[in-house]
């Protein structure tokens, strides 16, 4: 800082917790900048000030510090070569800790794929390997985090075929199975006083199950619709939600549903056409549903208002701020992106071009309303997959 008046003189920086050192005491002083703004407000203004003291008083020049944001995009897990890429899952404690599952090879034996999830405490990201014995399955795996940030999963094991379960109390895992089958697709929540729920399809049988761990065991119910490649969740009354990939009564062509249990009855309303398995979240109270396209249905009063956001391709993953607005990570190109609505128009973001195929991708917000992006870089001709995440702030 330039000043003029009799020596000695002091300083006092305080930089109203946009930097750290957040307080300085040297006349120009280096530090690091903190947050930026979020997805839609990109600069963040911090009210800064500095005091300038010497015999006579002091004077305080107020001021405004901005912190504009940008991605931070960081590898998840550098041993991941052999590793499969269908499939990445992205959650956020409530304290703001990224938890990311996906599929590791647990032994050098070919097809030993198994659920691995990452960390990231102090800095650092730390593993955990829950079923060592599993070999998974193609990209059927789903995390969710229970009331105390704990992960749990379902997951597809291959040989020998098995729904598992899995989740950590904080010290250990426990593992069981849901049912001995084979499934094409599966999406696992946690309801209400963490009721573990994974809606699934067994393999070939065209119809959809639905499951929830009663005590020791699951309860296991038909869905009186088939729903493919399904999308779970729970609205914020509490009701189990499933949107999936239906057909049109009457027709063989396909269509996009949404199911939601009243009392003991399942209500399946159709959304609209479509050939895409579908990504689900709320906006309480409203369901939102994304599919490749971009397409975006929001549920009115009148029926499901649908709207094409912009180009792109699976996979999709939807998410909500706290404020309730929808973001959308998606597939353009090879590239992801992300897709929001900037109170005008749909805008959308390419996080990163990199030579990666996204062929899988998980999009997230922290309790701060900062969005987070896990995915797979997969570079061509490379047997070495890339779990990415990548923050903006």
């Amino acid at each position: 800082a330039e000043v003029t008046g009799d020596a000695p003189l002091t300083y006092e920086w305080n930089f109203g917790g946009g930097a750290s050192p957040n307080i300085s005491t040297e006349p120009s002083t280096t530090v690091t900048l903190g947050r930026g703004g979020t997805l839609w407000e990109r600069t963040k203004l911090y009210p800064a000030r500095l005091t300038v003291s010497n015999e006579w008083g002091s004077i305080t020049y107020p001021f405004d510090l901005g912190v504009t944001a940008h991605w931070h995009i960081e590898l998840v897990d550098p041993d991941t070569a052999g590793a499969s890429v269908n499939t990445i899952q992205l959650k956020f404690r409530g304290d703001g800790t990224p938890v990311i599952a996906y599929q590791a090879k647990l032994r050098p034996v070919y097809f030993s794929l198994g659920p691995k999830l990452a960390v990231k405490e102090g800095g650092e990201w730390r593993y955990m390997v829950p079923d060592e014995e599993a070999m998974l399955s193609g990209y059927r795996i789903s995390l969710a985090l229970d009331s105390q940030g704990n992960p749990a999963l379902a997951y597809s094991q291959y040989s020998p075929y098995n729904l598992k379960y899995a989740h950590f109390n904080g010290s250990s895992w426990s593992i069981e199975v849901v049912e001995p089958v084979r499934t094409e697709s599966l999406s696992f929540a946690l309801g209400p006083g963490d009721l573990s729920t994974v809606v699934y399809v067994p393999l070939g049988s065209g119809t959809t199950m639905f499951a929830t761990r009663d005590g020791g065991g699951w309860d296991i119910q038909v869905l009186p619709e088939y729903l493919g490649g399904p999308s779970l969740g729970y609205a914020p009354d509490g009701r189990p939600s499933i949107a999936g990939l239906g057909y049109q009564e009457g027709a063989s062509d396909r269509e996009i549903k949404y199911a939601h249990r009243g009392g003991t009855e399942w209500l399946i309303e159709p959304v609209a056409e479509a050939f895409a398995s579908p990504s689900l979240a709320f906006a309480d109270p409203t369901p939102m549903i994304a599919w490749s396209g971009i397409d975006l249905a929001v549920r009115a009063d009148s029926g499901w208002r649908v709207e094409e956001v912009a180009e792109g391709s699976s996979p999709v993953s939807l998410a909500v701020d706290p404020q309730g607005r929808p973001a959308i990570g998606h597939r353009y190109a090879y590239w992801p992106t992300v897709t929001y609505f900037d109170g005008e128009s749909w805008q959308s973001e390419v996080i990163e071009e990199a030579q990666a195929g996204s062929e899988a991708l998980s999009t997230a917000f922290d309790p701060d309303g900062y969005v987070g992006v896990a995915y797979i870089r997969a570079p061509i001709h490379s047997s070495i997959i890339e779990p990415t995440f990548a923050y903006l702030w």
